[in-house]
């Protein structure tokens, strides 16, 4: 079987059909705090904060794309320029969160027009791959999870990207034994995965949809056809990995024009990235997995385009891998927190186990020092917080990957948790970095846990995620990702 490795960074070379870029996260299948938006008449979308929406471009900057069949915006001009950029909107009919008004608006026109919680994901994060590059997109991979309200089952798909066949524990690794440099190594084609995204949208919308994988990828080949505004916080993002992207020319011609970052107002269109979303919605995922889009990729991945002067690792990705790759279904992982059921997505992501123990933390903590969270201060209801989701991270960081024999079900129990909640002061937050616990199956009062390292971990800003409910009372939770492939020797 292809190993699944643990990738805690993202695809490193950008591939001008694909839209790949960076951004790094945790693939948290677990639905956080996102802008949210209500199917409602009249239905808006929203993003994260209370900023101003993005002034409208100049007159006759925008083209005019040919109308398709279907109850779509079709005007001309940028997609969504005028949506407003509220923390929450109001209404009934189902509900999308996700941290782009563009995207939110896709899913909830899905929902409006009769689509069910996963037909609304997939056309949100296929939309998402298009406004929000840096964190997703169709080269990418991701953990969707499933509530099905008539049966009151939880399903998971683990669509992560997969290693190379081609790639050892040895892949990393120079001549003397010592670790490559990870920047070097994140900005090559050696550490791009087999991308999982395309073939866990299909198998989401074969299982559970109610419309097709084309029309729900039409609205997102809109968006990069047309275009959208350029917002703060997309333009920042761009400056941040300018340096970066100046290295490869086709990731320069769409996000640094002229050699400058987009700018907050100006309209991003992307037709390359058009093209790769009719090829999708034409032959459906083999496009990438036995098509055109696929020799892209793997071209792109074992010939780097860089800049005159420029060299960078070339990676073994072959055809033959692409063709292997499958879309996962596995259990979900089940806790239980105050009389809730708690479900989360099982390895090779960490979030199902991570959050499971950090609630665990929480109650444990209250058992031990008698503190109702209920009625503790806010300092203190942050201080619990923050310790219970250090600890469950330093346990995480050591026992969770994609690897046999993660210790899953002991991380989860409460009696690991009791063990663990030893070090907690309800008035002082434990020293940094937090030492590792052992869940061996057997829990004393107080255990010693293992000494500490100080170290930087590359899991740097974020993924994005997305969660929707439909009227039916169905939920679908999304994280996409951008990654590559890392050792975890």
């Amino acid at each position: 079987m292809t190993p699944r490795l643990r990738s805690p960074a993202p695809a490193a070379t950008k591939l001008r059909h694909l839209g790949v870029s960076r951004r790094l996260g945790l693939g948290l299948a677990v639905a956080l705090a996102a802008p949210l938006a209500i199917a409602a008449a009249p239905a808006t979308a929203v993003s994260a904060g209370p900023t101003a929406a993005a002034p409208a471009p100049e007159a006759g900057a925008a083209q005019q794309v040919p109308a398709r069949s279907g109850r779509q915006d079709h005007r001309p001009g940028p997609v969504g320029h005028n949506l407003p950029k509220v923390a929450s909107m109001t209404g009934g009919g189902g509900a999308v969160a996700s941290v782009d008004p563009v995207a939110s608006q896709v899913g909830i026109d899905v929902l409006r027009r009769g689509g069910n919680a996963a037909d609304a994901a997939i056309a949100t994060a296929a939309a998402l791959g298009v406004v929000e590059p840096y964190a997703n997109g169709i080269g990418g991979g991701g953990f969707f999870a499933y509530y099905d309200a008539r049966s009151g089952k939880v399903s998971t798909i683990d669509g992560r990207e997969t290693a190379p066949k081609a790639l050892h524990e040895k892949s990393f690794v120079q001549p003397d034994g010592t670790p490559m440099n990870f920047d070097k190594v994140v900005n090559s084609g050696l550490s791009v995965g087999v991308p999982g995204t395309p073939a866990t949208w299909k198998a989401a919308l074969d299982r559970w949809g109610s419309r097709s994988f084309a029309a729900m990828l039409e609205p997102a080949q809109r968006i990069a056809e047309r275009g959208f505004v350029v917002d703060d916080s997309f333009s920042a993002a761009t400056a941040e990995n300018a340096e970066r992207f100046a290295q490869f020319p086709a990731t320069a011609k769409i996000f640094l024009p002229a050699g400058t970052p987009v700018a907050p107002g100006s309209v991003l269109r992307q037709p390359d990235l058009a093209r790769s979303y009719a090829q999708l919605r034409r032959h459906g995922p083999a496009a990438i997995y036995r098509g055109r889009l696929g020799s892209a990729i793997v071209a792109t991945v074992t010939k780097p385009q860089t800049t005159a002067g420029v060299t960078v690792p070339a990676g073994a990705m072959t055809r033959e891998d692409l063709a292997a790759y499958r879309a996962l279904s596995k259990a979900p992982v089940h806790s239980t927190y105050r009389g809730y059921d708690v479900y989360g997505m099982p390895v090779p992501s960490s979030g199902g186990i991570a959050v499971a123990e950090a609630l665990n933390l929480l109650q444990a903590y209250e058992q031990r020092t008698g503190l109702t969270w209920k009625n503790a201060s806010q300092a203190q209801y942050l201080n619990a917080l923050a310790e219970a989701s250090a600890t469950a991270f330093a346990d995480r960081n050591r026992w969770v990957g994609d690897v046999a024999g993660v210790p899953v079900r002991e991380l989860i129990s409460k009696g690991f948790a009791a063990e663990r909640a030893c070090g907690f002061n309800p008035g002082k937050a434990q020293a940094r970095p937090i030492a590792f616990g052992a869940p061996d199956g057997s829990y004393g009062a107080c255990a010693a846990a293992a000494p500490a390292k100080a170290g930087v971990v590359n899991d740097g800003q974020a993924t994005t995620h997305l969660t929707v409910s439909d009227k039916w009372g169905t939920v679908a939770s999304y994280t996409g990702a951008l990654r590559t492939v890392e050792s975890t020797t």
